[in-house]
């Protein structure tokens, strides 16, 4: 049985003093190793969230799972990153909220589901495999809308971010985003 390689240079590892996810994530993946296929791996990749604040740019980190809150007037750019020293095989990225909007004592209550991202990995011609993958998705709640006569109440969404190695390893995060 031969030993996995080493990865050959994972790059310079840069700091996050970076204003949006978008450049974050590609810088991340830039920095992403590529390793031989394993011929196990025992161990769960380990599923990251980055966040960033729009407009002010703040910047949180959650692992595998967290919550946000956001003020009328924000939105978020919101990075899922899969790692595994071994192997990612694959990331999926989705999701489901709902928001109430009230008119008086009527209420109305939306329900919603997200798209789910999926990228599935295949080893190279090398036999070679990436150690780190994202997908990216942008909420703003501020696009939660209520009919006329009807004023936001307050809602929230969970993404679902799973990670996924070559030998059955399953990791899921959640991301909770919640808007009064």
């Amino acid at each position: 049985m031969s030993t996995p390689r080493r990865p050959r240079s994972c790059g310079a590892r840069v700091a996050l003093s970076l204003t949006a996810v978008t450049a974050a994530s590609l810088l991340s993946l830039g920095a992403s190793c590529k390793v031989t296929k394993p011929t196990s791996d025992n161990t769960p990749p380990k599923v990251t969230w980055h966040v960033v604040r729009r407009p002010s740019n703040a910047q949180l980190t959650f692992s595998p799972s967290g919550t946000v809150h956001v003020p009328a007037g924000e939105s978020l750019a919101i990075n899922c990153t899969v790692e595994d020293p071994q192997g990612v095989q694959k990331i999926s990225l989705g999701g489901g909220g709902a928001y109430t909007c009230l008119n008086g004592d009527i209420g109305q209550t939306t329900n919603f589901d997200l798209a789910s991202d999926v990228q599935n990995l295949h080893p190279n011609a090398n036999n070679e495999v990436l150690t780190k993958i994202f997908l990216l998705k942008t909420v703003n709640p501020d696009d939660w809308t209520c009919k006329q006569g009807y004023s936001f109440s307050g809602g929230s969404l969970t993404l679902i971010c799973t990670g996924e190695n070559y030998f059955g390893g399953v990791t899921t995060g959640q991301l909770t985003i919640s808007r009064p």
